[in-house]
């Protein structure tokens, strides 16, 4: 599994929209993320497991708390009260072969007191409703949440 994009809307410090390019090159195969104390650096790797396991991600300041208060907690203070938080990972992964790019975007919207959120599953570029209905057991076969 090779990362390449991570898109985030609205979620925890980084307000409206950012997009990190996450490809390497073959002479600097690393990616260094350095900031001040709440610059983001921790508000990033909850974004990838939050958008990998949703309910199920390990994510830093969550301890407990039910899912759909956690999801509202982590939209951005400054955002507008109608606009929805977006969390979008595009990667790469080889199985028997073949290499495929998959994006998955997993979005939510406070209406009130309930928040629940979405998720939809592209492959090569395709929207894939199996893979949507059963991501959890999907993502969970080549990156267990512990690995992360």
């Amino acid at each position: 599994m090779i990362f390449n994009k991570l898109y985030i809307k609205n979620f925890g410090i980084y307000q409206g929209e950012h997009s990190i390019n996450l490809n390497v090159e073959q002479d600097k195969p690393i990616i260094l993320m350095g900031a001040l104390n709440g610059g983001g650096k921790t508000t990033f790797l909850d974004a990838i497991q939050l958008v990998l396991y949703g309910k199920h991600a390990r994510c830093s300041n969550r301890a407990g708390t039910a899912y759909g208060s956690f999801l509202q907690s982590c939209k951005n203070r400054f955002a507008r009260p109608d606009e929805e938080v977006q969390l979008s990972l595009t990667f790469t992964h080889r199985t028997e072969n073949r290499t495929n790019r998959y994006e998955i975007e997993r979005t939510w919207k406070i209406t009130g007191s309930e928040t629940r959120d979405k998720i939809k599953v592209y492959v090569d570029d395709k929207h894939d409703e199996h893979l949507t209905q059963n991501w959890d057991e999907f993502v969970n076969e080549f990156i267990p949440n512990y690995f992360i």
